[in-house]
Formats: C-alpha cells, sequence, structure tokens
C-alpha cells in the first residue's frame, strides 16, 4: 500500500536512525 509521509513522519524516522 503507498503511502505519503510528511516531512515530520521522516524528521522522526531520521531522529531515530540517527540515535
Amino acid at each position: 500500500r503507498m503511502r505519503t509521509i510528511t516531512p515530520e513522519e521522516r524528521r522522526k524516522f531520521l531522529a531515530r536512525a540517527h540515535q
């Protein structure tokens, strides 16, 4: 299923990956 992610979601994901 295709889903559009918002910049906020990306920011959370990136923040998690960086941690």
